[in-house]
């Protein structure tokens, strides 16, 4: 395999998602997002609240990303390509399925990072406090942040673009989607059912195996300044979030299919 042969498939869809513009424009109004929104709600009667409202802001813009419009335009790409032909060809062309995953969903990732690295300069930059102290910890719950959320979100793009070419764009999409959705709230719906007497069976199981993305939501932090998560915490979510998501990179891998 020649050097011009490697990354063929990231090059190809980072240019069509490109060209399109709808990445960019995602990235782009994630400011007017962040300086509009909390100014719709009456931040006069307490102007210390509007820093954390814009981070919320923030926050929220991010996840729904992850919730809908990033899984959308991975499981559509997916499906596009493999409806193309373009699979099958590079796929007997010499390259291994396990790569164009990879490089489909580094495609779209690449532009998570874009609006992640976004969110965080405008956290870190715009909204931190005047205090010198507390504004170091608040850049460093911000990074944490921001890891948490690139962290979780690769293998979610990764799953949305191997349905979306195995199956539907919007099953791809609808995948994912109820993937973040039940690991954003549906936890907190669920726990009341692990009683004590119920750990080590299967509803315990169940728990472990669940997505808990409410690990790498630190919203609640920024709102009450509860400060960075201490070092042995955030190690722990970290740990705990990367070995699901090399759980969903492994299934997706197996679910990806180049062939039509």
């Amino acid at each position: 395999m020649n050097g011009l042969s490697r990354g063929i498939l990231f090059r190809y869809a980072w240019r069509g998602l490109w060209q399109r513009r709808a990445c960019l424009l995602y990235v782009l109004f994630l400011p007017v997002v962040a300086w509009l929104l909390p100014r719709l709600t009456p931040w006069e009667e307490n102007p210390p609240v509007l820093a954390p409202a814009r981070v919320q802001a923030v926050c929220f813009y991010l996840w729904g990303g992850l919730l809908a419009f990033f899984p959308f335009q991975a499981a559509v790409l997916g499906r596009r390509l493999h409806t193309e032909g373009l699979l099958e060809h590079w796929r007997a062309g010499g390259r291994k399925p396990w790569r164009l995953a990879l490089e489909l969903a580094a495609a779209v990732w690449l532009w998570v990072v874009a609006a992640t690295s976004a969110g965080m300069l405008i956290c870190a930059l715009f909204c931190a406090p005047a205090q010198p102290v507390e504004a170091g910890l608040w850049r460093l719950l911000v990074i944490q942040q921001g890891g948490l959320l690139l962290l979780v979100s690769g293998p979610l793009i990764l799953l949305a673009g191997a349905v979306g070419a195995a199956v539907s764009e919007l099953a791809g999409t609808l995948v994912a989607a109820s993937l973040v959705a039940l690991g954003l709230f549906g936890i907190d719906w669920l726990q009341p059912l692990l009683a004590p007497g119920a750990r080590g069976g299967p509803l315990s199981w169940l728990w472990v195996a669940l997505p808990h993305y409410d690990l790498a939501d630190l919203t609640s932090r920024f709102l009450f300044k509860l400060g960075p998560l201490p070092g042995a915490v955030f190690a722990g979510s970290a740990v705990a979030l990367g070995l699901q998501g090399l759980a969903l990179v492994l299934v997706s891998l197996c679910l990806f299919r180049a062939k039509s």
